[in-house]
């Protein structure tokens, strides 16, 4: 199975991200699915919590494997960092996709700088199981956008899906350009 790994603008990054806590929210009609989104400062738990305290709702491992994840970065520790983040994960299971991975985010940090630090940005909750958490690392010279994507199974929280972008302006609500003449936008 190809897992989904994808590089942005630059041919340097790929695209990441990841999830973490989040309230329940209410939909409108009783099929549609529940999407929450809450600010980072809301959804960044504490996270000196024990195995014990930690309740199915909130995945605070999750929290702790993405900061863990940015401290060994900023460390410079990038093999060590992956291994952590991957370990048990569908993900670890495609050693080429790993190096890839590795190899990508060196490539980062040399073209954007040393990663000094990192920015929770927004989580997002599809459902029960499955949760997206953007973060920005704070590089010397440019941001990336960091994406990952937790699922729930049995209780555990697993990364399925890792994504870095340097492409920022996605991260507002700017318009899309539309082409003036659409006749020419097929060609």
């Amino acid at each position: 199975m190809k897992l989904p790994i994808r590089f942005a603008s630059l041919g340097v990054l790929a695209s990441l991200s990841f999830p973490l806590l989040a309230a329940p929210a209410t939909s409108s009609k009783p099929n549609d699915p529940v999407v929450e989104t809450q600010p980072a400062a809301e959804a960044t738990p504490a996270l000196s919590a024990t195995p014990s305290e930690v309740s199915r709702s909130e995945p605070r491992a999750v929290a702790e494997a993405v900061q863990n994840f940015f401290t060994q970065l900023q460390a410079g520790q990038v093999d060590t960092a992956y291994d952590q983040l991957l370990k048990g994960t569908k993900i670890a299971d495609s050693p080429s996709d790993v190096t890839m991975l590795k190899n990508k985010t060196r490539e980062a940090i040399k073209a954007f700088g040393a990663i000094g630090g990192y920015d929770f940005v927004k989580v997002e909750r599809v459902g029960r199981h499955l949760q997206c958490a953007t973060c920005l690392s704070l590089g010397k010279d440019f941001p990336l956008r960091w994406r990952f994507y937790f699922y729930e199974a049995g209780e555990i929280w697993r990364l399925i899906d890792i994504r870095i972008s340097d492409r920022l302006v996605d991260m507002f609500d700017e318009p899309v350009a539309v082409p003036s003449n659409p006749a020419s936008a097929k060609q």
